[in-house]
């Protein structure tokens, strides 16, 4: 559903995916505070930051932010 896909890709957690999403993926990867405030190395699930993990792979890399866009063009 529609609703799915938001809360897959709503890695900010402000309600929307758009590419504020995509550049909380990129800080996920560079290391930076991970989305909410959470932090950017814990993708233990559960954790703000694991929502940077789009894919669900385990992994946070340009693939979670091709989710993302992926969802952005399907909304």
């Amino acid at each position: 559903t529609t609703e799915a896909l938001i809360r897959k890709a709503d890695v900010n957690g402000d309600g929307h995916v758009d590419v504020a999403d995509i550049s909380a993926v990129i800080a996920v990867m560079a290391g930076e505070a991970g989305p909410q405030g959470g932090s950017a190395s814990d993708t233990t699930p559960g954790n703000a930051s694991s929502a940077a993990d789009v894919n669900g792979d385990g992994h946070v890399d340009v693939a979670d932010i091709s989710a993302v866009i992926a969802i952005i063009a399907l909304l």
